[in-house]
């Protein structure tokens, strides 16, 4: 497949399926984007089911009239299988209301799909919106629409995520956080017991 480049464009979601995850906005903005692009967007969704509200996958598509844009996979392991996902994607959205450090952001620079996500928890310290990843607002459907359709119509913008996520993707090893955390422990132990 020709990322960017063929259509449809798709999308990936990929994480527990509930509604704190964004997953009611993100369902809005593929309605929106496909009623006004002729039917260009897919979302592959990819995850287990969390609370819907009472509802499973398929009640929550059809209150959005999305069956023919949305495809869900189930969970996947971890591997080749789901790597692939994201090496398809011509965008990863993330569109969570609430996060810590989410590892599918580093799953999804290391296999060159461009990331789109809210900036909550570490997600907004940690990369910077244009330049490593493209943020959007919280509960805010409306923004996911812009974001997918200035990183459709931006190649350079495309390039510049690809690129600088995947350097800073590769710079996030065990080994190097191992690092991190026994620099800290030492300087906190340092500073607890003066020395």
């Amino acid at each position: 497949k020709g990322k960017f480049t063929e259509l449809p464009y798709r999308l990936l979601f990929v994480g527990r399926i509930c509604y704190d995850k964004g997953i009611r906005e993100l369902f809005s903005a593929l309605r929106k984007l496909n009623q006004k692009n002729s039917k260009q967007f897919i979302l592959d969704i990819v995850g287990s089911i969390g609370d819907l509200g009472g509802n499973n996958i398929n009640q929550l598509i059809q209150q959005y009239d999305i069956f023919e844009y949305v495809k869900y996979h189930g969970k996947l392991p971890f591997g080749e299988i789901l790597f692939k996902f994201y090496r398809n994607a011509d965008a990863y959205i993330l569109p969570s209301y609430h996060e810590g450090m989410p590892h599918t952001i580093w799953e999804a620079m290391s296999q060159g799909a461009p990331v789109i996500s809210t900036p909550v928890g570490g997600v907004g310290d940690f990369f910077v919106d244009g330049e490593d990843i493209l943020f959007i607002e919280i509960r805010d459907s409306k923004s996911i629409v812009e974001a997918v359709q200035k990183l459709k119509s931006d190649n350079k913008l495309q390039s510049t995520l690809i690129k600088n996520g995947f350097k800073k993707v590769s710079k996030v090893t065990r080994e190097s956080q191992s690092k991190k955390i026994v620099a800290i422990m030492k300087k906190n132990w340092d500073l607890k017991f003066n020395l």
